[in-house]
């Protein structure tokens, strides 16, 4: 138990993917962790959030904007050459290690996001959920 208030810094260490990871096995390395999504990593400094919505969201815009370009969907191997970097949210919400639990759900409802990246620098030292938060207030640890 903690004994003082939650800080980022309890936060757990996530599953990182690199940006070269191809798309085509994105969703394997997420369903085998059981997770939704996962910060993206290379040369040990943050670079990016990827998520299925991420995906999905490039696909949705891509298939609506082909047409208005006068071109067609491309097919599987096309996309063969896809990679985590091509769809990935370049610019995560992001705290300090010292951030407190409240500033970490103001950012969540403020950036629409599910998920803050702590940071130390450019390094990644753990993720929180809005799970995690929710989890937090149900124990009595942080008052909503």
């Amino acid at each position: 138990m903690l004994r003082r208030a939650p800080r980022a810094a309890n936060a757990i260490t996530p599953v990182r993917l690199a940006p070269t990871l191809p798309l085509t096995e994105l969703e394997d390395a997420l369903i085998a962790r059981h997770i939704g999504r996962a910060p993206v990593v290379e040369d040990g400094c943050l670079v990016g959030i990827v998520s299925r919505s991420d995906v999905v969201r490039y696909f949705s815009i891509r298939r609506a904007l082909l047409p208005i370009a006068g071109r067609h969907p491309p097919g599987a191997q096309e996309d063969a050459h896809l990679t985590v970097r091509d769809v990935m949210t370049r610019d995560p919400v992001v705290v300090g290690p010292d951030a407190a639990v409240e500033e970490v759900a103001r950012l969540m409802a403020a950036h629409h996001v599910h998920h803050v990246l702590v940071t130390e620098g450019d390094a990644l030292v753990g993720l929180i959920s809005a799970l995690d938060i929710a989890q937090l207030i149900a124990s009595g640890r942080v008052h909503a």
